[in-house]
């Protein structure tokens, strides 16, 4: 596993670095909404994102599959809301939330730490029929720069292959507003 984990951040690396290399990035005012006051709204946009998998090499001669780790860096188009309230924070697909479908709460995460002026920290986990999730949202509040990551233990409708574990990162762009 500690293999798994390091492979995935030198990925991640390699990625932050190649997408700085092709252009710059620019990021919304910084999120300052209280925490603790209400419920707050910051609106996050995915700028590079990651996914880490198992999969199974097609051997037709071979009576035992053999296992590959697949990795890929893309630009997802996830555009979401984060919901904090009170020491809970929901994460919820933009698109969703604007229709009035809060499945975010399906899935509280844990506020383990947070400041008005510096960073958000929060974590959660999810038992589901076809697979157990574990995540982790942080966000800069200084620079509006977030990452959410999604770990799962075995296959989700769309994934790269069944039955294998995952593990997902994206890189957003939070702001107060959206756009």
């Amino acid at each position: 596993m500690k293999y798994v984990v390091l492979i995935f951040c030198i990925l991640l690396a390699t990625a932050v670095k190649s997408v700085a290399e092709e252009k710059t990035i620019a990021f919304p005012a910084p999120p300052n909404a209280e925490i603790g006051k209400g419920t707050a709204l910051i609106y996050c946009d995915a700028i590079l994102g990651t996914i880490l998998q198992s999969a199974e090499k097609d051997h037709s001669k071979s009576a035992t599959p053999e296992r590959t780790l697949k990795a890929a860096i893309d630009k997802p188009k996830d555009r979401l809301v984060i919901e904090i309230s009170d020491q809970t924070l929901y994460v919820h697909h933009r698109e969703e939330f604007e229709k009035g479908m809060m499945y975010g709460h399906m899935c509280p995460y844990e506020i383990v730490k947070s400041s008005t002026k510096q960073e958000i920290i929060a974590s959660g986990h999810c038992f589901g029929t076809k697979a157990t999730i574990v995540a982790v949202f942080s966000l800069n509040r200084a620079t509006g720069v977030g990452l959410w990551t999604l770990s799962r233990d075995s296959y989700l409708p769309g994934s790269l292959s069944l039955d294998s574990p995952s593990s997902t990162a994206m890189y957003l762009s939070c702001g107060n507003r959206k756009e």
